[in-house]
């Protein structure tokens, strides 16, 4: 089976769930004699994201990549950009380093038509060289779904992994053979909300890349604050902690960044997680002083 996986996010990216799933998953499927292929963008989770992030990455794991310049002409103007080619395990990937896709701003700029349009020509070569029997994606920036066009003249079965339930139109998600979910509960919340209907697969889950070697339990910890990611429940939970079982500290911390750029930020994690909380504060479970107490803590990965 020849599977290619291709999306404007960053297949290497630790700063991201979706990211993680996907390469777990692609790896396994290397060792069990898939012929993988990867060509994603260089989008980062973290705004703060720079080049550098990439390219530590590699490092971490052992990677020497080759490094091409390349052009082409997008609306009749020339475009620089890099394809970064690699071997992770098995799996034959591509990056395309466009400098458009690292920003220093606090929010991330949408995808621009120049940048999209060079990752779509870029998809598009790289796709008529060969044909194949899956396509997998994931991510709803606007060009997912003329790459999903491309896609379904190159691939036998076009197949898109939703991480997430913040889509609310189905267009994208019907130019799909097959949608994967990673819950019964996500299946339903779409079933019940855009009457499409999915596979569910859990996330794959390698324990050698996420267990420590040693243990030392101490924390009752939140990674990501968020109101997104269970910010309301793990705040009732941290207030009846406090009044039962005032000897466990809390740790509150932030995963989603690269580990340099983290380094630069002023504010604690927790006070981005109250600022995402505005609309909690109406609610005990948002009491402000509940982050001051000294025995919650925060910090950045």
């Amino acid at each position: 089976m020849k599977l290619i996986f291709s999306s404007y996010h960053n297949y290497l990216d630790r700063s991201s769930g979706a990211a993680l799933t996907i390469r777990s998953a692609l790896i396994g499927l290397a060792k069990r004699g898939w012929d993988v292929r990867v060509l994603c963008g260089s989008y980062f989770d973290s705004v703060n994201a720079k080049l550098g992030a990439l390219y530590r990455e590699f490092k971490r794991l052992g990677i020497t990549p080759t490094i091409s310049k390349c052009r082409s002409v997008i609306n009749g103007r020339p475009r620089e950009f890099k394809l970064a080619r690699f071997n992770d395990s098995g799996v034959s990937g591509s990056i395309l380093i466009d400098d458009e896709a690292f920003s220093t701003r606090r929010f991330r700029n949408d995808l621009s038509r120049d940048a999209g349009l060079l990752f779509l020509k870029t998809l598009d070569v790289a796709a008529r060289k060969d044909e194949y029997d899956v396509y997998l994606t994931y991510g709803g920036y606007w060009a997912a779904k003329e790459a999903a066009n491309i896609m379904k003249e190159r691939a036998k079965k076009n197949v898109f992994y939703l991480f997430n339930l913040t889509y609310n139109d189905r267009t994208l998600l019907q130019l799909f053979d097959l949608v994967i979910k990673p819950s019964p509960f996500a299946r339903e919340y779409y079933r019940n909300t855009l009457s499409i209907d999915s596979a569910v697969i859990s996330p794959f889950i390698d324990k050698a890349s996420c267990l420590a070697p040693e243990r030392r339990p101490r924390y009752l910890t939140l990674i990501n604050p968020s109101p997104e990611k269970g910010g309301r429940f793990a705040l009732g939970v941290f207030l009846d902690l406090q009044k039962k079982r005032d000897d466990i500290p809390i740790l509150v911390a932030e995963g989603r960044g690269d580990s340099e750029s983290e380094k630069v930020k002023k504010r604690p994690s927790f006070e981005r997680f109250r600022r995402r909380a505005r609309y909690l504060r109406q609610n005990a479970f948002a009491s402000r002083s509940l982050f001051m107490r000294r025995n919650i803590r925060s910090r950045s990965r």
